[in-house]
């Protein structure tokens, strides 16, 4: 019996001495901890999606040191080799920093093409807005539109939310979709500008001639839509105004709700129960250049043999609505129209032209 405890206290005797004189292999414990961390942050900011290989590798690099971190604990403790799992969890830890910094740098660069991007597309929605849109497109092509600016919409507030997977593709829809209507757009507006020359020559020959019955001249611009009134050639006065529905090209027949072109004059002014808009100026609408213009239209094709020509186009009130609204005539609101009643006369030239500048000088360029 005193033989073995005398044993079993030089065993522990023993085992004290190796203990303090001899140091086992340490688990690398803050190195576990560390490269977990880095793992876990690399993920977190996305490097699953913009360092894939790089942190597929880390990821296998630590798994595996947890497998042989587990099969080194199944040893007896002096027996222990943590060295392969620490260099296991080194190469993890440098390959999480690195798809770290690989993604930050990705996604700040990212985040500068997506501005880049929206800041274009915004710039194209301005230029269409501010000189294309109120050209009487297609409903389609208005209903295409406005499906595009909801999707940028929805784009822009995915990059807020920081999902970023699949944005690039539908800004870049988005840019195309809208470059594509506004070449569309922008093609209509060309071939209607084709009419430049004659609209100069009216202008000019209005302000020139002045008729003898009124120094007041009063011009149409209809692509800028401004009533300009001119008083012996000198710009008096401009205001707003809102067309027909359908107001590019030349009034062709009644119901096509065109604003006409051409020189007119005013013929009546009409007050009280005389127009329901409170003012009007009624204009010679169909002229002699429009029934020309009719009847051969009727010969070729271009309208029907049944078609009117229609009438009592007229500069009237009640405009102000911020669209085009009327079935040909043009419209101010009823402050402006009270300004020009009081200064416009029977006899009054009216030249309304598609535009009093070129196409270059309206769009900028």
């Amino acid at each position: 019996m005193k033989k073995s405890l005398l044993f079993f206290l030089f065993i522990i005797a023993l085992f004290i001495v190796f203990r303090f004189f001899v140091t086992f292999p340490a688990p690398p414990k803050d190195l576990h901890k560390t490269g977990r961390q880095a793992l876990h942050q690399a993920k977190l900011v996305g490097a699953d999606q913009f360092a894939p290989q790089q942190i597929k590798e880390a990821q296998i690099l630590f798994d595996s040191a947890m497998q042989l971190w587990e099969n080194e604990n199944k040893k007896f403790i002096p027996f222990r080799d943590y060295s392969v799992i620490q260099f296991f969890l080194e190469r993890s830890l440098a390959a999480s920093q690195y798809s770290y910094t690989v993604t930050k740098n990705e996604k700040i660069a990212l985040s500068e093409r997506y501005k880049n991007q929206i800041d274009l597309i915004k710039a194209r929605i301005k230029y269409f807005e501010q000189y294309l849109n109120h050209i009487p497109v297609t409903n389609h092509e208005r209903m295409q539109m406005t499906l595009v600016k909801l999707q940028f919409e929805a784009s822009v507030l995915s990059i807020r939310n920081k999902q970023m997977e699949g944005v690039g593709e539908e800004l870049q829809q988005v840019l195309e979709e809208i470059e594509a209507l506004t070449e569309r757009t922008k093609m209509l507006v060309t071939t209607y500008f084709t009419g430049y020359p004659s609209w100069e020559k009216l202008q000019q020959e209005a302000l020139k001639a002045r008729n003898q019955k009124s120094a007041l001249t009063i011009i149409i611009d209809k692509f800028s839509r401004k009533c300009l009134v001119f008083d012996k050639g000198n710009l008096l006065a401009s205001y707003p105004i809102e067309l027909g529905s359908n107001w590019i090209g030349d009034k062709q027949q009644s119901g096509d709700k065109t604003t006409p072109e051409g020189t007119y004059i005013i013929i009546m002014k009409k007050d009280g129960g005389q127009t329901k808009y409170q003012k009007a100026l009624l204009l010679n609408y169909p002229n002699e250049d429009d029934l020309i213009r009719y009847e051969m239209n009727k010969r070729k094709g271009v309208i029907s043999k049944n078609a009117r020509t229609g009438g009592d186009i007229e500069i009237h009130g009640m405009g102000g609505k911020g669209y085009d609204w009327t079935d040909g005539c043009i419209a101010l609101s009823n402050e402006d129209m009270e300004r020009l009643y009081q200064i416009a006369a029977v006899g009054s030239s009216v030249v309304i032209v598609g535009s009093t500048k070129p196409l270059n000088v309206v769009l900028g360029q």
